[in-house]
């Protein structure tokens, strides 16, 4: 008898440690689920995007190719870049301008400039001198906003080109689909200009806004 209850009491203590130790294990269990299962932390990703100032000449060359002023009494020949050719033999008919195109990621100010004025670049005296004009459009629809006008240059008629630096675009935009400027010529050349052949080179210079 005595046996007996001593396997008993031997039993209960068993079956009392084991329930203990399930107890202390689920709760120890219990602990770690609920510091990983709440524990956060933060990264970041930084970069900054430089400002970068690029324009190409999409059109770059405009050539008439060679001729020569109508006989007197014709004291000049008028030659332009929108289809005109004016008392002139040989030279070619241009259409088409200078185009100019921002490929910067800012919007830009567009200065022009040329190496030479109109005596350097075609010379001569007679009629009413040599004249050498541009005139700044937009090739895409609102490309340029003069001053907060959209849509217009600050060389909206042919005005007198020189080597000193004219405004042409106050703000050329970024946009791809409105990022292009036309810079269309005008030369009057007099009959009594020097043979040979003449050239001319504009430089844009573009300034991020």
């Amino acid at each position: 008898m005595k046996s007996t209850n001593l396997l008993m009491i031997v039993a209960v203590v068993a079956v009392s440690l084991a329930a203990i130790n399930l107890i202390v294990t689920i709760n120890k269990v219990g602990d770690i689920q609920a510091l990983t299962g709440y524990a956060t932390d933060t990264a970041t990703a930084n970069l900054t995007v430089q400002g970068a100032a690029s324009i190409t000449f999409v059109i770059s060359n405009i050539s008439w190719g060679s001729g020569y002023v109508n006989e007197s009494p014709i004291t000049f020949a008028v030659l332009d870049t929108v289809g005109n050719t004016i008392n002139g033999t040989n030279w070619a008919t241009v259409s088409t301008g200078l185009t100019l195109r921002n490929d910067g990621n800012n919007d830009v100010t567009i200065n022009l400039s040329a190496d030479k004025n109109s005596t350097q670049f075609i010379g001569g005296t007679a009629g009413n001198g040599p004249i050498f004009q541009w005139n700044v459009s937009n090739a895409e629809e609102g490309s340029c906003s003069n001053g907060g006008t959209n849509n217009a240059t600050n060389i909206t008629s042919f005005t007198d080109a020189n080597i000193t630096s004219q405004l042409a675009c106050w703000n050329l935009s970024n946009d791809a689909a409105s990022d292009l400027l036309r810079i269309d010529l005008r030369l009057e050349i007099p009959q009594d200009a020097a043979p040979g052949a003449k050239g001319v080179t504009i430089t844009a210079n573009a300034t991020t806004i």
